[in-house]
């Protein structure tokens, strides 16, 4: 099954371009892989993989097209939150471009829990994932060392599509 997905996911990178395929729609395919290839700890008890996005986000109905989809079994739920004191119900965040300047925050809100955190900036943002678009193609950088110090695994099979993350400190 992961290999359909990567298989999927690979063509979404290597054909599709923001002109043939809203840009959101496209992001949305990406996170449901990002869930696919990321294991959590104790994940099996969860009743749900749950997707978060936080500030004003340019989804719309987009990131609705994972809702219900099963990850190794666990449907992922999709919510908007408005204050950080609910990620940490969260299995993924996406935090909006305009809220990505507060990143130090979430961290600090969510001090190491096992929350993937995705932004979507041309700016260094600190996250664990960072989508952008290089010309008309959608791309993402991973920073594998923060997200195994929240106790989350990527996979090899991602890891090696992504750009690494240069580090802000």
């Amino acid at each position: 099954m992961k290999n359909i997905l990567l298989i999927l996911f690979l063509i979404f990178s290597k054909s599709a371009s923001a002109a043939s395929v809203s840009e959101y729609d496209m992001k949305a395919t990406y996170i449901f892989n990002f869930i696919a290839f990321t294991s959590w700890p104790n994940l099996a008890n969860s009743e749900s993989i749950n997707v978060c996005l936080i500030g004003r986000d340019n989804f719309g109905q987009s990131i609705k097209t994972i809702e219900g989809k099963k990850v190794n079994g666990v449907p992922i739920a999709v919510a908007r939150i408005s204050s950080m004191s609910s990620a940490k119900k969260c299995h993924l965040l996406y935090v909006a471009e305009r809220e990505a300047t507060n990143i130090r925050l979430v961290y600090n809100e969510l001090s190491n829990s096992p929350v993937l955190v995705i932004t979507d900036t041309t700016v260094p943002s600190g996250a664990m994932i960072n989508l952008y678009l290089e010309g008309q193609k959608l791309m993402f950088e991973i920073d594998q060392t923060r997200a195994k110090s929240a106790g989350l695994q990527i996979s090899s099979k991602l890891l090696q599509y992504s750009k690494p993350m240069l580090v802000q400190e």
